[in-house]
């Protein structure tokens, strides 16, 4: 996943040179300052600026602080960007000026058309020949992707419980620490139900629910097909979960499927009544979003992770080298498995090859990787235990 991942990020982070550019030839000063201006703007106020200002708001009580938890930091640096460069009078691209023709026009007649006009040839055998590969393909990303836009709602529920549980066991530590200064100095692991882990380092305890953060892919898919059959039949056409539009929503605090409901609501509103309105957003502005995206998308500690498992050596609590040769008295050996370096390499071929838009391969390549290193590892355990 991290593989993918990271080709995605990086192919969507050079995407966005496109917004500097006409016809592949970089813009005009006069152009080209204003528009990467107000990029570097928006993802400074979306990826840094307003995030801690969030964050502060939680902390401090003030007058007027309650607004950075209640707008979305992606929202508020989008609105905060157009809104300046109008004020400034700058010469900024819009999205009207690159879309088709009446794109952002708005009403009714923006929709799809009921009943769809379908093509005679549609159900041909020559047809569907032609379209199958493409449609297997198409299907495939489309599920990849949604599985791992699900992940990401997953993790940052996983993530926030990790937080809230830290906290609240960190004060209520904290509270007892004059009665229990023997018991709180010591790191154990506690016994507690099936669906939930426990871990305790430093006095703090950390409980995560996972069945609460834990979707069933098997809803998933059958979600994504029924949703993508109904769009068809109204006129409309398939999609998937996005990425972007995932790490966007779990930012500004998304987490169940009314966020995804809001989401499609807003969409159409948007459509309907404010497209004129939204075709007047600089080009800049969204890319700069797109960048904020593109560098949440990037995998790097999973990344360095990887990496780390599969180059560095390992060190036990004394500090001992580990993973080396050492063979002195009181030091076990223990070796960077055939897994870590598989996973290692896993990342790279996944990365490159999504990164060429070869999605499906480059996900199929790294599995492959990765179960041959785990078949080494097997085969090599069972010649040790022979």
């Amino acid at each position: 996943m991290d593989g993918l991942l990271n080709g995605f990020g990086v192919y969507l982070l050079e995407s966005q040179k496109k917004v500097l550019q006409s016809g592949g030839i970089w813009l005009s000063n006069e152009q080209l300052v204003p528009t990467a201006g107000a990029m570097a703007l928006t993802a400074v106020l979306a990826g840094w600026a307003l995030p801690k200002l969030r964050d502060a708001s939680s902390k401090v009580d003030l007058p007027g602080m309650g607004v950075f938890r209640a707008i979305p930091p992606a929202l508020g640096a989008l609105v905060s960007v157009s809104c300046l460069s109008n004020v400034l009078g700058l010469d900024l691209a819009t999205l009207s000026d690159v879309a088709a023709p009446h794109t952002f026009d708005g009403g009714m007649a923006s929709l799809p058309h009921w009943p769809p006009q379908l093509p005679p040839s549609l159900f041909d055998p020559s047809s569907l020949s032609a379209v199958a590969p493409t449609a297997f393909s198409v299907a495939l990303i489309g599920v990849l992707e949604t599985l791992l836009a699900t992940r990401l709602v997953d993790d940052a529920i996983a993530s926030d419980n990790r937080i809230f549980n830290t906290n609240t066991n960190g004060a209520a530590n904290n509270n007892n620490s004059n009665n229990n200064d023997d018991d709180n100095s010591m790191s154990s692991f506690q016994d507690m139900e099936d669906d939930e882990v426990t871990l305790t380092e430093d006095d703090t305890t950390i409980a995560m629910d996972t069945s609460s953060s834990n979707s069933d892919a098997n809803v998933v898919c059958l979600g994504l097909g029924v949703g993508n059959v109904l769009s068809a039949s109204l006129g409309g056409f398939g999609g998937c979960g996005l990425l972007p539009q995932t790490i966007l929503s779990t930012q500004s605090g998304g987490r169940t499927a009314l966020s995804g409901l809001s989401y499609a609501v807003a969409l159409a509103l948007s459509t309907v009544v404010a497209g004129p309105l939204i075709g007047e957003i600089p080009r800049g502005v969204v890319a700069g979003l797109m960048v904020v995206v593109a560098s949440n998308t990037i995998q790097w500690k999973g990344t360095q992770s990887t990496l780390t498992d599969a180059l560095v050596p390992q060190t036990n609590i004394n500090g001992d080298n580990i993973n080396g040769d050492n063979n002195d008295e009181g030091k076990t050996s223990i070796p960077i498995t055939n897994s870590q370096r598989a996973n290692a390499l896993a990342l790279a071929v996944a990365s490159i090859i999504c990164y060429k838009g070869e999605f499906g391969i480059g996900v199929l390549l790294a599995a492959s990787i990765c179960a041959a290193g785990v078949a080494m590892d097997e085969k090599t355990q069972d010649s040790y235990d022979s």
